[in-house]
């Protein structure tokens, strides 16, 4: 679509998104035309073709990389799904982080169909698409019986954001188990707050196993960091009758926070 005019381009734009996938390719391309109504056009007819439109998807992934397009791109990708899997995993290898980092949120997005391909960015070298890959594996677990051991084994990561995006997930993911909250126990001394705080906040969602979690909590009680103190006495309270052993922490801790 050539036309100087945008008018023109416009209507074009909208007689495309009723061809079908015939016009996918184009549509696009034209994702990145100069006009914003063009490109709200191409987007809306892209995203209503859904699946049928897996021929736009390499011109579609060679747009990631740019900040004006990588939104609507990204949003374009997941409602093509599955059939976009194969361009999307390629482009985790590609040399722009950028691009790579939103190649792994739209395989994130699309589900269970991009599992493998999801599993696989969990090992990525780019510490930010394992944070990405690792941010979704709650949603996988299930229906992919290897989410739940890769969200185990990233808690180990080097990277603590990624460290931090497993405590979180472990503690979405259903039904709760004693294996997780066992895993999420080893890293409450984590030496990142944030890690600590997010193993604790997962621990308290999952109430397991309160013979062995409750005394790691308590150990929390006289962390150098007040979110960590202030997070482990709220999980604490979520165990109820079970944390009575607890007591005499809890309120030490409380009178050596009131001085």
């Amino acid at each position: 679509m050539a036309d100087e005019d945008a008018r023109v381009r416009r209507g074009a734009t909208q007689a495309l998104s009723k061809v079908g996938p015939d016009a996918a390719s184009i549509l696009g391309r034209a994702i990145a035309d100069t006009d914003k109504e063009v490109r709200r056009r191409a987007i809306r007819g892209l995203i209503e073709l859904g699946p049928k439109a897996v021929k736009a998807t390499p011109s579609l992934v060679s747009k990631l990389s740019d900040p004006e397009l990588r939104y609507a791109v990204s949003t374009v990708l997941s409602a093509i799904g599955a059939p976009a899997v194969p361009a999307l995993t390629e482009a985790l290898a590609h040399e722009d982080p950028r691009l790579r980092r939103d190649a792994a949120g739209a395989l994130a997005r699309i589900g269970p169909a991009a599992a493998q391909s999801v599993l696989q960015a969990v090992e990525h070298d780019d510490p930010r698409v394992r944070e990405i890959a690792v941010g979704t594996l709650y949603t996988l677990a299930a229906s992919n019986p290897q989410a739940g051991p890769a969200l185990i084994k990233a808690l180990t990561d080097s990277d603590h954001q990624v460290r931090r995006a497993a405590a979180l997930g472990l503690g979405r993911v259903k039904p709760a188990s004693k294996e997780a909250a066992a895993a999420l126990v080893r890293v409450v001394d984590d030496p990142v707050p944030d890690v600590r705080q997010a193993a604790i906040q997962s621990l308290r969602i999952l109430r397991q196993d309160a013979s062995v979690v409750v005394p790691a909590l308590v150990q929390r009680l006289i962390d150098v960091n007040p979110g960590v103190r202030e997070n482990a006495a709220s999980a604490l309270r979520t165990f109820g009758p079970e944390a009575s052993g607890a007591v005499a922490a809890l309120t030490k801790a409380l009178e050596e926070d009131h001085d």
